[in-house]
């Protein structure tokens, strides 16, 4: 850990390009941010919200879920994950679109392209709240769209020279059933 840092300080280290998730409640001109994901939920345990799902205007379908998770590339090990989301890579351009606990057979997840705009219509019967990174729990009126696009502005991390995204999720996930993780 302190060489990697002594060697991050003296310049040697890879970028890494990440992005930011911007939501956006109706006419309200508060942008909400979220590296990992935004999350349209009923506030409660069980209980089913209706939503329309609509992809650059475009739209998709009608679902009766717990949620939908909106999730980044860096997200996709995240929240996402854990709804049993894919896993993407992070210099894979896109977004997931996971469905918490549908009341359908044929729900599936969908992956946009990062450029994509989402709008959820929340139906007039469901009580529903967005979330960024499972932060502010902000209300959401069925008078009121929710937009999420990529925002203008996205994170510059920086790794050690010999970091590796697949070896990252050997050791944090438990890949390999104790094969070394080191590179061939």
């Amino acid at each position: 850990m302190t060489a990697d840092l002594t060697k991050i300080i003296k310049g040697e280290y890879i970028k890494d390009q990440r992005i930011f998730l911007e939501a956006r409640i109706g006419e309200d001109k508060t942008k909400y941010k979220a590296l990992n994901e935004v999350v349209l939920h009923s506030g409660s345990i069980a209980q089913l919200i209706e939503y329309d799902l609509f992809i650059n205007d475009e739209f998709v379908y009608r679902q009766r879920a717990d949620g939908l998770i909106v999730s980044t590339s860096t997200g996709s090990t995240a929240y996402s994950l854990s709804g049993n989301g894919p896993i993407i890579s992070p210099e894979l351009n896109a977004l997931i679109l996971l469905p918490m606990f549908p009341h359908s057979l044929n729900a599936r997840t969908l992956v946009a392209s990062d450029n994509s705009e989402i709008r959820l219509k929340v139906a007039d019967k469901s009580k529903a709240y967005l979330s960024m990174d499972s932060h502010m729990n902000m209300r959401v009126s069925s008078r009121n769209d929710v937009y999420i696009k990529k925002a203008n502005e996205g994170l510059t991390l920086i790794h050690p020279t010999d970091h590796s995204f697949f070896s990252s999720c050997r050791n944090k996930l438990g890949w390999s059933l104790g094969v070394p993780t080191k590179k061939s």
